[in-house]
């Protein structure tokens, strides 16, 4: 099931974000790109140590850049057997349909790591293509026999000739990883800080619903994955339109002149933020209007996980409709904050009762609240 979803959303980066990140909630081990095993589509394969012995293997379509012709020649041309070395690949793919950029591609995510590392990969393919390139052409003219040919061609495949250079520190890896695939598959660099905000954060970005949340102050957290800055027409002031990006997904955010002036210094690329405002939904798009933002570290994140308790008073006489309106809308308000219930009991001192779940208390849910209850 999980592999037909894969296959079904992989043009849409955000839903498979969201499906790779269920799978590894089920314990379903995705597996990365692969020259030799990697098919069209997402597709399984047996694996120890995913659930039920089985793991999914990315899809060489899911990969940018690569596309469905240089697929077609690299199926045919591994379907008697496996590539053995970048050389032999070379000897047998058709070069116009698989080219460079196709090539450079399938190095930065991994799908030739058998044949060493991605750096000399980078930096010795385009040498070793155009030898197999030569060689084909001289057996093709008879400028040489096809026994020669394969002897050398054997000779090659025993060990490509790659320069010896350092691998690519682990952010350029995943940055590969991102830019290619649309999210970071092996390692989210950014998970750790994340993990600190779980708590704090109203919503994971997927969690948002036009018809649920538009016009509620919400506190989101992600990492800042574009920045386009502005200058207002009507008084010159700067201001900027951003994207937000968790594990789940992404979101757009507005962050008019007065919260721009006060947190410039926070907004760059890759930068892991807090971010509170109302959220608003124009032109099929749900956006952020940032009020205040704040960067992720531990220190900050502590201090505002300083949990307090609420109480609320339910009026004697409440009906049930109107306690599952409140804790319907205590739900939609996620956060640090124990809820701790006073109901009548027939005395002077009112039962307390304390929810399972916490909440973000502010004035403005405290408003609302008090509408629920009236």
């Amino acid at each position: 099931f999980m592999t037909a979803v894969l296959t079904a959303e992989s043009q849409n980066k955000d839903k498979i974000a969201v499906a790779v990140e269920e799978c590894k909630r089920m314990n379903i081990v995705i597996l990365p790109p692969d020259i030799n095993e990697s098919q069209v589509n997402f597709s399984i394969e047996p694996f120890d140590h995913s659930l039920n012995k089985q793991a999914i293997r990315f899809g060489l379509s899911a990969i940018k850049n690569v596309g469905e012709a240089a697929i077609e020649s690299i199926i045919a041309a591994r379907s008697k057997k496996g590539f053995d070395s970048l050389t032999d690949f070379f000897t047998k793919v058709d070069n116009q349909k698989v080219n460079k950029k196709v090539i450079e591609s399938l190095i930065q995510v991994g799908a030739f790591d058998q044949f060493g590392k991605r750096s000399a990969l980078l930096a010795g393919y385009d040498d070793i293509r155009k030898k197999a390139a030569s060689v084909a052409a001289q057996k093709a003219s008879g400028q040489i026999s096809f026994f020669d040919a394969d002897e050398e061609a054997k000779k090659a495949d025993a060990k490509d000739d790659l320069p010896t250079v350092d691998e690519l520190d682990k952010k350029e890896l995943l940055t590969f990883e991102k830019q290619l695939l649309g999210f970071y598959l092996t390692e989210n660099p950014i998970s750790k800080q994340l993990g600190l905000i779980d708590s704090i954060v109203s919503y994971r970005l997927n969690e948002l619903d036009p018809d649920l949340h538009v016009g509620q102050n919400l506190v989101l957290g992600g990492a800042l994955t574009s920045i386009r800055r502005v200058i207002t027409k009507k008084n010159a002031a700067e201001m900027a339109f951003a994207t937000l990006e968790d594990e789940t997904g992404s979101v757009d955010m507005v962050i008019f002149p007065k919260t721009y002036s006060e947190c410039k210094n926070l907004l760059g690329e890759d930068r892991v933020l807090l971010c509170e405002g109302r959220l608003d939904f124009r032109e099929d798009a749900l956006s952020l209007v940032a009020d205040k933002i704040l960067e992720v570290n531990e220190k900050d994140v502590n201090f505002m996980q300083e949990k307090s308790e609420v109480e609320i008073t339910v009026p004697r006489g409440t009906g049930k409709e109107a306690l599952m309106r409140l804790s319907e809308l205590l739900k939609n308000h996620k956060g640090a904050d124990t809820v701790i219930l006073l109901l009548p009991n027939g005395g002077e001192i009112p039962k307390r009762i304390v929810l399972p779940y916490k909440i973000r208390y502010t004035k403005e849910l405290q408003v609302l609240i008090d509408k629920v209850l009236s």
